[in-house]
């Protein structure tokens, strides 16, 4: 999983914190279940899309990896099948699901 987040301000001040978790090819649908029930324990799922990444996009997701021997690697990895992406809201969201999915070196 990847999670690559933001933050938007909504209504009266209140910082909503965002992230966006992106389920990689080949990942059971169990599983997908499993991840996705575990974020909506502490946060809400708002949007799910599953679709496939053109090598653009994929690019674009991996940037900040251009220097890691694993890269065109990871490019070709992202683009082999359907990924599903997440928009995940909730207090502290960016920093608890990055300690759920962990570092992103494989």
């Amino acid at each position: 999983m990847e999670s690559r987040h933001m933050e938007s301000r909504e209504g009266s001040g209140w910082w909503l914190k965002a992230t966006v978790v992106l389920v990689k090819p080949g990942v059971r649908e169990d599983y997908v279940a499993e991840i996705r029930a575990a974020l909506e324990e502490r946060y809400e799922v708002t949007k799910e899309v599953r679709c496939s990444l053109d090598e653009e996009t994929a690019r674009a997701l991996l940037s900040d990896k251009r220097r890691n021997g694993w890269h065109e690697d990871a490019v070709r990895y992202l683009r082999s099948g359907a990924v599903v992406v997440w928009l995940v809201r909730g207090p502290d969201c960016v920093r608890g699901v990055y300690d759920m999915v962990g570092p992103d070196d494989p």
